[in-house]
């Protein structure tokens, strides 16, 4: 017979449990909205609302097989069939340069084609962004299977290291579109994608263009679990001569993502970033996202609940924009002042109680409220 103590103990773990899955439930639906509205800003707008939610369901479950796949032990134990197609062109562009730089984005199993392509022989280099858990479960992988894969973390030093190793005979994997940096710097390029002007990063031609190699596009379509398609893609050759360094990057970089578009339109549920779009989003009216064409004083700030939404996750507090599907990072500060907004409609009413709860500056709190009526797209 369970004792008191035992009985409270289960109650309390039951309860945690109930509130854990629940919390999951509530950011799963917020998830799934977001990709929703991403899909459907970039897709076809013929597309039906059945095939439309068909599609996020199917991208929700490439997310977990993906996930699934870094696993040292699943990987060892499960028989991964893994079919190539183009292979043999890949073995010749080796064979001619000694190595090449390999090119993939975040669609099916993204992950899979180092570990097939080194247990072929071939030494990896893989480059990780700001995903450290990745990291350290490739690291684990690799060692436990003894496969020649290496890590590589994007940084500012990357691409000098990357060069090295390409030099050694090793092959460069990349992932481009990974997410880093400031939405508008040196570093970026404008790309036309999906219909969408999107900002990614420029490292991948830079490369291409000091190490004179070959950049092959790959993709991993998945078909299941424990099954997969690794497709080679039409090299990018070296160029003869060397012609403009911006331009040529530039062009090195949009031909790439040309090319990992057509994949995108063939099987939308494979990419994995849909989430992340906004990110990337380039916005023509800079003075509207920044607040800076809002006439704070005069306007009715009251917003609606439903239509924003504040969640903690585990990288820190963040804000749905349940309307438009897209996702921002804010402080206690700006949380503080959604809540005034989601309360009060005048302004001079929210700015006094932010100055007064946190200190700040007349300057300070109407660049608060200016920034969150940007983002919900409040008319001055």
């Amino acid at each position: 017979m369970e004792s008191a103590a035992d009985v409270f103990c289960r109650a309390v773990t039951d309860v945690k449990s109930f509130l854990k899955r629940r919390r999951y439930r509530r950011q799963l639906a917020v998830l799934k909205c977001v990709v929703s509205s991403n899909m459907k800003a970039a897709l076809s707008p013929s597309v039906r609302k059945e095939e439309l939610q068909a599609l996020v369901r199917r991208n929700l479950k490439y997310h977990e097989i993906t996930a699934d796949f870094l696993d040292s032990w699943k990987y060892r134990t499960q028989r991964q069939r893994t079919e190539w197609e183009g292979y043999d062109v890949f073995k010749e562009i080796v064979r001619i340069y000694g190595t090449a730089i390999v090119c993939s984005f975040h669609f099916g199993n993204y992950y899979l084609f180092p570990f097939e392509i080194a247990r072929l022989g071939y030494r990896v280099v893989c480059v990780i962004g700001d995903q450290h858990k990745q990291l350290e479960l490739i690291q684990e992988a690799a060692v436990s299977l003894g496969l020649p894969i290496q890590t590589v973390k994007s940084e500012r030093l990357s691409l000098l290291r990357l060069v090295r190793e390409l030099r050694n005979g090793k092959l460069a994997y990349l992932l481009i579109d990974e997410i880093g940096g400031a939405a508008v710097n040196e570093k970026m390029l404008r790309v036309p994608f999906l219909g969408l002007p999107l900002m990614f990063k420029r490292g991948v031609g830079a490369l291409h263009y000091y190490t004179g190699l070959p950049i092959v596009p790959v993709v991993t379509e998945i078909r299941g679990h424990g099954r997969g398609v690794i497709r080679v893609g039409k090299a990018i050759e070296p160029l003869a001569s060397l012609e403009d360094k911006h331009n040529t990057i530039d062009r090195t970089v949009t031909e790439l993502f040309r090319s990992f578009e057509a994949e995108v339109i063939r099987d939308p549920a494979q990419w994995q970033k849909w989430v992340d779009m906004k990110r990337y989003r380039v916005d023509n009216r800079p003075r509207i996202q920044d607040g800076a064409g809002f006439d704070l004083k005069r306007a009715n700030l009251k917003i609606s609940r439903d239509a924003l939404r504040v969640l903690q996750d585990r990288k820190g507090i963040i804000m749905i924009d349940m309307n438009k599907g897209r996702y921002y990072a804010i402080n206690k500060t700006s949380r503080y002042a959604l809540e005034l907004m989601h309360k009060y409609g005048e302004f001079e009413q929210i700015a006094s109680r932010l100055r007064s709860k946190f200190g700040l500056t007349e300057e300070g709190a109407e660049s608060c409220i200016r920034r969150l009526a940007a983002v919900a797209g409040i008319d001055g």
